[in-house]
């Protein structure tokens, strides 16, 4: 089974440099394989393939040596992302879009090498490859096998780490022989801030010096009323599937509680019905 921890970064100005520098080179690979991939396919050449597009990126990290500066799994998580996104449009979803610098969110992932320690976990550092040991607040203890490591930055500039594990051992809770329907939790967003800050903004020209100051102080808002409503949502399922062997889920159920219930009936053993479909046992 597979499972995931998050926990924050706080990397030094050296780090934090090389952790920009992969955003941009994975931003870059991206979007010059989303450009050769729809080239190909408008042309009747058929659609490049990740094998094809690693292949080249292989040639071109000598034409281009700062390519080199990030670590090579993290280069071709970017190519499997593009991947990933020509799959979903294949299905009847949106065609790929290109990533932009501006992107309020930016992410790069690296794998771990069998037989290597490049991707580890201590108890206050995230090892990472190209990086080194970064400083972070390592809050649970990691289970399984690690697989990759995803660093992010959030709109209000903070970082974290989403650390990948496999082979998790479940827990089965003991039987309670009681069962729940789920309704969804009360949350009051701080709408009132949040309008201040968003004026606040506006009146800021948008060549000044002070728009960034606002836009951060926006973002980190709205971050702090996402944290409180994901921190109710975990403390709730976590209750919910406790006290319960079977929960059943409406069908215009909040879609973040519903996520949250599935998997950790998963993990725990329990039954999550959602009408008449049985999700996990």
């Amino acid at each position: 089974m597979e499972k995931s921890y998050r926990f924050r970064l706080y990397p030094t100005a050296a780090q934090e440099r090389r952790i920009r520098s992969a955003f941009d080179a994975c931003r870059f690979v991206y979007n010059r394989y989303l450009a050769k991939r729809t080239e190909a396919y408008r042309d009747g050449g058929g659609n490049l393939d990740y094998y094809a597009c690693s292949a080249d990126l292989t040639k071109l990290k000598r034409e281009l040596p700062w390519l080199r500066a990030a670590d090579c799994t993290t280069l071709q998580s970017a190519l499997r992302d593009l991947d990933n996104a020509f799959r979903t449009f294949f299905r009847q979803s949106g065609y790929p879009n290109f990533k932009r610098k501006r992107d309020p969110r930016k992410s790069f992932t690296s794998r771990r090498v069998p037989g290597k320690e490049n991707v580890a976990v201590g108890e206050d550092f995230v090892k990472l490859p190209k990086l080194g040991e970064i400083r972070c607040r390592v809050s649970k203890r990691i289970e399984g096998r690690i697989v990759s490591a995803t660093v992010s930055q959030s709109p209000g500039g903070k970082y974290f780490v989403s650390v990948c594990c496999t082979d998790v051992e479940t827990r089965t809770l003991p039987a309670t022989e009681r069962s729940v329907t789920a309704e969804d939790f009360a949350f009051s967003p701080d709408a009132k801030k949040i309008a201040r800050l968003t004026r606040g903004l506006s009146r800021k020209s948008k060549d000044g010096k002070n728009r960034e100051k606002a836009r951060l102080k926006l973002a980190r808002a709205y971050e702090r009323d996402a944290n409180r409503r994901r921190d109710a949502a975990q403390k709730l399922t976590t209750r919910l599937v406790r006290e319960n062997d079977v929960i059943r889920a409406g069908e215009s159920q909040n879609r973040e509680l519903l996520r949250y219930l599935d998997y950790k009936c998963r993990w725990y053993g329990r039954e999550l019905i959602r009408g008449d479909a049985r999700l996990s046992a």
